[in-house]
């Protein structure tokens, strides 16, 4: 049966808006002062939330596409994002569990019960939006999201990391305006505009992933930042990002002329730039965490390196879609 027509999308989206519907009633307790029923509904919320990811995972696997179509084509979630969803309500669900007593000095400590609910939201969406609205509004979404989950434990740490965090995700947001405004404008418009939309693309993820040289914020927000609220942000919040890289390279390989980075993209050329990336990303962040006694840092500093392990993943995936060889 096809994917549009199962069963399966419409329970996948359903049990999303259980989830965020759970994280509002998070955010009721929270003016009543019932801090248990918080905590417990935070949790409900992640669960709910891993119910999806799970039936998202299957429903991708068993198409025949290896699509999981869902709200008429505004989002599609491939098998590639549906591992992302579950590994993100994994992320969640070990850090909700590991911090529902830390989390609990915070003076803030209700909104991290009712934050985390919308930052998987925010996940769902922009791992799998097709409409260039979407992408900017989940984007948005989840970017404002993280930058409250890095401020809410309201410490002067906190509060500068948060400060940074905003000013590099505001630089992102700008770069991912620009991006879409090429896909709008569809390059009608000379040679010199679709460079730019490349240039702004490839700015716009490698800041909010972390990648060279788009990576020196990294351990002044997540090195400063509470341990608690960076591994919501590093470890759910980055992961939907990943994806849409992923979902743009893949497109670069399978149709050049039409990709959505400039058109006439040539595969291997975006490649051996990735590739490139990559190398400079974990050269600099294993060398890096060698020169810092500081475990926080040197934690961020292992961020970037990771994410340049993921960029290899990433350069394979572009020329195996090139050559005609689905990595799936």
């Amino acid at each position: 049966m096809a994917s549009h027509t199962s069963i399966i999308p419409a329970l996948s989206a359903s049990l999303v808006y259980v989830s965020l519907a759970l994280g509002i009633i998070s955010a009721v307790l929270y003016i009543r002062g019932l801090s248990r029923a918080i905590m417990a509904a935070s949790v409900l919320s992640v669960i709910s939330y891993a119910f999806a990811s799970m039936f998202t995972f299957i429903g991708a696997f068993l198409d025949p596409q290896g699509i999981l179509v869902i709200h008429e084509g505004a989002l599609v979630h491939d098998r590639f994002t549906s591992l992302i969803l579950v590994a993100s309500s994994l992320g969640a669900l070990v850090a909700v569990a590991g911090s529902l007593r830390a989390a609990g000095e915070w003076p803030t400590s209700p909104g991290y019960y009712t934050l985390t609910p919308l930052i998987l939201y925010g996940v769902y969406y922009l791992s799998g939006a097709v409409e260039p609205a979407l992408i900017l509004a989940s984007w948005l979404l989840l970017s404002v999201a993280s930058y409250v989950m890095i401020a809410l434990p309201g410490d002067k740490d906190s509060s500068a990391a948060a400060a940074r965090y905003i000013f590099v995700g505001t630089l992102a947001t700008l770069f991912l305006v620009l991006w879409i405004a090429g896909l709008i404008a569809r390059f009608n418009t000379g040679p010199v505009w679709p460079a730019i939309v490349a240039v702004s693309a490839l700015a716009s993820l490698g800041f909010k992933i972390g990648v060279f040289p788009f990576s020196w914020w990294l351990p002044s927000v997540y090195g400063r930042a509470n341990g608690i609220a960076v591994a919501v942000v590093a470890g759910v919040a980055k992961l939907a990002f990943i994806s849409l890289l992923a979902r743009l390279l893949s497109t670069i390989g399978q149709a050049p002329t039409f990709s959505p980075l400039y058109p006439g993209s040539e595969p291997f050329a975006v490649a051996h730039v990735v590739a490139l990336a990559a190398v400079a990303t974990m050269t600099l962040g294993n060398i890096a965490a060698l020169t810092t006694s500081n475990f926080q840092h040197m934690l961020a500093y292992s961020s970037l390196a990771q994410a340049g392990y993921i960029l290899v993943g990433m350069a394979a995936l572009t020329v195996s879609y090139s050559i005609g060889v689905d990595p799936y």
